[in-house]
């Protein structure tokens, strides 16, 4: 029997989100081993797994905290860490804001041959966004268009699939924040014998996507210049 192992970084979730995430996981393949770490990052009021156990008896749930928020790509390498090697690795969102099936398609796709399987989000993603989100999504995809020079612009999907060489090519990325991902999708278009394949995903219906706070976005600016001072001055 197959293992696929989900990485969970929260902050602050919604009080329903073990209820939505185990509504999404239960419908995977049932001849399936499911495990899950949920990352908390330092929400303030502390996120616990314990209904989520309950609605998953088959799956192992595991939970691990920091001290203090440091951001997405830093939960997810924290979880993928605690993981023994499994078929199948994936990260996405306490909601799970894309399909089952998506999920599965992605795992169809590493049984062919795959090494990394990023999400692709279609015309209903962008439909529900807010307009300024909109519009720093198509900004950021035309910039690592352009200057990080990679094929697959959709880095920031939130449900990426891959397998043992992509989870060591993820552990190599530096950027604590949301940018990983471009990191990630980075290494894996330059890594030698890495295969990547996009992947179309649809946004499941309910979800609300949350607007990007100014501060925010002056942190993920600083750390795209990063990502470019570690391509071209350092050569990765």
């Amino acid at each position: 029997m197959k293992t696929a192992a989900f990485v969970i970084p929260a902050f602050n979730p919604p009080d329903d989100w073990q209820e939505r995430l185990a509504q999404e996981l239960a419908a995977l393949d049932k001849n399936l081993n499911v495990e899950v770490v949920v990352v908390d990052d330092a929400s303030e009021k502390p996120v616990e797994v314990e209904r989520l156990q309950k609605l998953l008896p088959k799956a192992r749930v595991r939970l691990t905290r920091f001290a203090k928020n440091r951001g997405k790509g830093a939960a997810v390498r924290a979880g993928l860490a605690l993981f023994d090697p499994a078929d199948y690795y994936f990260y996405t969102d306490s909601d799970f804001p894309y399909r089952p099936q998506d999920a599965a398609a992605m795992m169809r796709a590493l049984d062919a041959g795959a090494d990394v399987a990023p999400g692709m989000r279609d015309d209903s993603y962008f439909a529900n966004i807010p307009p300024m989100r909109k519009r720093i999504s198509r900004m950021l995809s035309a910039m690592i268009r352009t200057l990080v020079r990679i094929p697959f612009t959709d880095t920031q999907c939130g449900l990426k699939g891959f397998n043992e060489k992509g989870r060591e090519l993820l552990f190599k990325t530096r950027v604590e924040r949301f940018l990983f991902d471009v990191e990630f999708i980075y290494l894996a278009y330059h890594t030698p014998g890495v295969k990547v394949v996009p992947v179309p995903v649809t946004l499941r219906s309910g979800i609300t996507v949350s607007g990007v706070g100014a501060g925010l976005l002056l942190r993920e600016i600083g750390n795209f210049f990063q990502i470019l001072y570690r391509i071209y001055v350092r050569g990765w």
